[in-house]
Parts: structure tokens; C-alpha cells; sequence
């Protein structure tokens, strides 16, 4: 009987694997997955994450809006290989959402590389790396895990925190789980790992990836109104008092971990399209958050710019990929970086020896 009972169980094991080759096989002759489409960038499986590196993807999350993204050998957004910083080069690191990764636009339009760009033109004598560590749907709570894991061990010179209008009301859905950065240890990089390797070289595992994926996006979405924007509303008006203190601690330990490695920090807030006109400037509601955050640099006696000074009057169709994304085009990123380097100089916080007085 345990004879038998074994020689079952093999048999539908090896069924079981039959059939999985076979539909996999289909998948792969038919073309209806597309391997190069990924929502899952590396740490989280379901949807964001730390961009794994060495890998250049075409992203099809927006099927009429394709973009490639490639990352280096320290797991950023960049074509450049960066070695160990040599010691005449001054290197900034730029950490923030999906304003600071850039999704829709190529690797060399997002902020930190117009950043890189600009002060390469001014200074050209100057050795200058500005790291691209932006990851959509970060907040204050994941880029403080990032900069601990990760961002003090690149041995920056300067730290560039963005943050931008929903980063207060993200703290919701780390507490849901969905787009939290997680812990990064050996147990959590091995399963990465397999679960990379077979998402990279297997279709079946990809098509079940994206079904799931768009799933998650669908209960999202379907969830936002009710969610995300009733929250965003709350805190704007005042509620949800505890969303803001979560931020204020997490801002606060970020601030002191760099200040005890004696590195400089700069905090960039980045409007929402419907911010780049004068009359917002003039309305408490909608500036309640980019007054919280201005507020918080100040009590930490950290530099803040504001980047809707930058855009203000502006064509928002021409400085958002306006109207089917609210995301900063091309144009928008070219702004921003060119008034920030204006903001940086007399800060002194480039190397004092090269800026032209």
C-alpha cells in the first residue's frame, strides 16, 4: 500500500510538472506575456521596491507611455557604473519618491542627472555624482530604512531628501503593507533571489506576477476614494494628527543619522501639478503639507526648497505629463534641477574651492 501510495504521488508530481512545461511553453509561443514588463523593480515581489542592478527595462506599465529604465551596478537609476567614490569626487545622494526616480522619462531627464548635468556645465572641473535612489511610493519611513541599509555605506557628501504632497498620507499604506520597504537581511535577499530568477526567466511565472500585480492595483484603486483622498482631505484639514507625528519621528531620526556622519542635507518638496500657479501660493489648505514639511527642516535647521517657486507660472501641461499623469515631465525635471543648483550655491554646500564666487 505505501508502495502504491508512493508511486501516486510521484506520478502526479511529474503530471503536475508536465502540464506546468506545457503551459509554459504555450505562453511563450503565443506572446501574450511580455517578459520585459515588470511592476516589481526588487525588493517587493507584489508591486515597488529597491531597483535590482545591472538590468535595463523596458517598463510597460503604461502601455501608450513605454519608458526604459537602467540601473547600475549599485542597484540605481543610471547608466554610469559607480565604483568605490574616489577621493577627490564630491557625491550627492538624492532620496525621495517617484519624483525623484522619474517614471515616463528617460534616465538622464530626471532630476538628480539635469542636477549632475548642470553643475558639470558650470563646474567643470568639479567630479561630481548625483546618485538617482528614488523609488516610487516611498515615503519618510522607507527612505529612512534605505538610507540606513544602504544610503550611509555610498559614503555621500551630500543628502538631497525630496518629498512631495501625498508623502504624509503614504504612511497609510505602509501600514497596509502594500508598498512597504522591506527589512533587508540574508532570509528576505535569498527568497528575493529565487523568486527574481524565475520571474526573469520564466513566462508562466511572469503572466501570474502581472495578473497579480494588476490585481493589487485594481483593489487600490478601487479602494483610493474611500482611502488615500479621504485621508489626504483629513490631514490637509487638520485630522489625523497621528499621520503627522509618525512623519515628524521618522524626518527627525533621518536628519540625526545623517548629522551624526557630519553629511549635509537638503530637503527638495516637489508640488502637484495643480500647484504651479500663483493662487495656490496663497491658499492655507493646500499648502498645509509643504508647510509641515518646511516646518520640520526648520526645527531641524535643514535647508528646504521649494520647488513650487520653480515651477510657478509655468504651462502645467508642459511641466507634468499632464493630463493622463500628473507625474513632472521632461521640461519640469530641466526646472527644477536648474533653480536647485541656484538654491545650493550660496549654501556652500558644494566644495568651496571650485564655485565660482
Amino acid at each position: 500500500m505505501t508502495v502504491m501510495k508512493s508511486r501516486y504521488i510521484l506520478m502526479s508530481l511529474v503530471i503536475a510538472l508536465g502540464l506546468l512545461l506545457l503551459l509554459e511553453g504555450v505562453i511563450r509561443v503565443s506572446g501574450l506575456v511580455d517578459i520585459r514588463r515588470t511592476r516589481g523593480w526588487g525588493h517587493s515581489f507584489a508591486c515597488c521596491g529597491d531597483l535590482r542592478p545591472n538590468k535595463t527595462i523596458l517598463s510597460l506599465i503604461a502601455p501608450d507611455h513605454p519608458y526604459v529604465v537602467t540601473t547600475n551596478n549599485l542597484g540605481l537609476r543610471s547608466r554610469q557604473t559607480h565604483d568605490n567614490k574616489k577621493n577627490d569626487t564630491f557625491r550627492v545622494l538624492a532620496i525621495g519618491d517617484s519624483f525623484t526616480f522619474g517614471p515616463y522619462v528617460a534616465d538622464d531627464e530626471t532630476w538628480p542627472a539635469r542636477l549632475e548635468q548642470f553643475t558639470k556645465q558650470k563646474f567643470p572641473v568639479l567630479p561630481i555624482e548625483v546618485l538617482n535612489a528614488g523609488i516610487a511610493s516611498y515615503t519618510i519611513t522607507d527612505e529612512l530604512s534605505y538610507l540606513q541599509d544602504k544610503g550611509l555605506a555610498l559614503n555621500p557628501d551630500l543628502v538631497i531628501l525630496e518629498v512631495t504632497f501625498n508623502d504624509v498620507a503614504d504612511l497609510r499604506r505602509v501600514h497596509r503593507g502594500l508598498f512597504k520597504r522591506p527589512v533587508d537581511n540574508w532570509k528576505h535577499r535569498a527568497i528575493q533571489t529565487i523568486r527574481n530568477v524565475a520571474y526573469d526567466h520564466s513566462y508562466l511565472v511572469s503572466a501570474l506576477v502581472s495578473l497579480k500585480n494588476a490585481m493589487v492595483t485594481k483593489g487600490v484603486v478601487a479602494t483610493k476614494p474611500q482611502g488615500d483622498d479621504d485621508l489626504y482631505e483629513a490631514i490637509l484639514y487638520g485630522e489625523h494628527q497621528e499621520f503627522l507625528e509618525a512623519y515628524e519621528t521618522s524626518f527627525v531620526r533621518f536628519v540625526n543619522l545623517l548629522r551624526i556622519q557630519n553629511i549635509p542635507l537638503v530637503v527638495l518638496y516637489y508640488p502637484e501639478a495643480s500647484m504651479s500657479s500663483k493662487e495656490p501660493l496663497d491658499r492655507k489648505d493646500v499648502r498645509k503639507i509643504p508647510m509641515f514639511i518646511q516646518s520640520l527642516a526648520a526645527k531641524t535647521q535643514t535647508p528646504f526648497f521649494d520647488a513650487t517657486h520653480a515651477l510657478v507660472d509655468q504651462d502645467p501641461s508642459l511641466i507634468y505629463l499632464l493630463p493622463w499623469n500628473g507625474h513632472p515631465s521632461p521640461a519640469g525635471y530641466y526646472l527644477t534641477a536648474k533653480h536647485l543648483l541656484s538654491f545650493l550655491e550660496p549654501l556652500q554646500l558644494l566644495p568651496s574651492s571650485y564655485v565660482q564666487q
